[in-house]
C-alpha cells in the first residue's frame, strides 16, 4: 500500500479505474514519496494473472491502453511483483470511495468487452466481480456514456463495497454513467429543494449542479428519481468493464 496524506488512500493491490484523467485538481497534498516507495501497484498486470483471474489479453476487444512506453503515459520498468509486467503507468486519477473519502489510483490499463471473458469457471468468476459499478458523470450536454475527461462534470465514484477489497484481484468495474434527471430541476432550471443540502454540503460541479461524493447518497437519489444510471449495451467495440 502506498503511503497515506490526509484522507487520501490509495490502493495497492488492484487498479481501482476511473477511465479516464481528471477533469480537474483536487485540493489535496501528496507525499512526494509516494510513488517511489510503491512503484508495483502502478504497474499492469501480466498476461498470465489476467488469464488467471478470467480475462483474455489476446481477445480483439481486450484494449491495453499504456503499452507504446512514451514516458508521458508509461514507461518500460522493472517490478518485484509477479503479478504485473514492466509497463510502469504514469498518470494518476483521483476520485471517491463509497464512504466519500478520496482515493488516488493509477490511470486504468485497460478497456474491455464481453469476449474478454474467458470461457471458463476463472471467466465466470470475473464476470460476476466485473458488476462492481465505477459511476461516471457525464455533462448535461456532453456524450451520456462516454467517460473522457473532457466529457465530466465530476470526478467518478467508486462501488468499494460488498466485500470488493480482497475479493477483485484485476479491480474490475462496469461502467455506470450518472446523470440527473428532469426531477431534479424546477422550471426555473434551479434544483429541487431535496438536492438543495447536497449542494450546501458538496459545492457544484461543473454543470452547476450538487457533487455527489457517496454512494449512500447517489443511491438514495436515484430511488428517488433525481438522478438515473446508465450503462453501454454488452455488444461488440461497447466497452462496458475497465480494469
Amino acid at each position: 500500500m502506498l503511503k497515506q496524506s490526509r484522507r487520501v488512500r490509495f490502493f495497492g493491490t488492484m487498479f481501482v479505474a476511473g477511465a479516464v484523467l481528471l477533469t480537474y485538481t483536487l485540493a489535496f497534498e501528496l507525499p512526494a514519496q509516494a510513488f517511489s516507495e510503491g512503484t508495483d501497484q502502478a504497474h499492469d498486470f501480466n498476461d498470465g494473472f489476467y488469464r488467471q483471474n478470467g480475462l483474455d489479453p489476446d481477445s480483439p476487444d481486450f484494449r491495453r491502453r499504456f503499452a507504446a512506453h512514451d514516458g508521458i503515459t508509461s514507461k518500460e520498468t522493472n517490478t518485484t511483483d509477479p503479478t504485473r509486467n514492466k509497463t510502469r503507468i504514469l498518470p494518476v486519477n483521483c476520485g471517491y470511495d463509497a464512504a466519500g473519502s478520496v482515493l488516488c489510483y493509477p490511470g486504468p490499463p485497460v478497456f474491455f468487452g464481453e469476449k474478454s471473458f474467458m470461457n471458463n469457471a476463472a471467466g465466470d468468476r470475473a464476470r460476476e466481480l466485473a458488476e462492481f459499478r465505477a459511476f461516471i458523470f457525464p455533462k448535461a450536454d456532453g456524450d451520456p456514456l462516454s467517460p473522457a475527461a473532457p466529457n465530466r462534470r465530476q470526478d467518478n465514484l467508486f462501488e468499494t463495497t460488498k466485500g470488493y477489497v480482497g475479493v477483485n484481484p484485476l479491480g474490475l468495474w462496469r461502467l455506470t454513467f450518472v446523470r440527473y434527471t428532469d426531477a431534479a430541476f424546477k422550471p426555473n432550471g434551479k434544483v429541487v429543494k431535496e438536492l438543495v443540502p447536497l449542494r450546501d454540503q458538496n459545492g457544484t460541479d461543473l454543470d452547476g449542479t450538487p457533487i455527489i461524493k457517496r454512494l449512500h447518497v447517489l443511491l438514495d437519489l436515484e430511488a428517488q428519481g433525481l438522478v438515473e444510471f446508465n450503462v453501454r449495451p454488452i455488444e461488440e467495440g461497447s466497452e462496458p468493464w475497465v480494469v
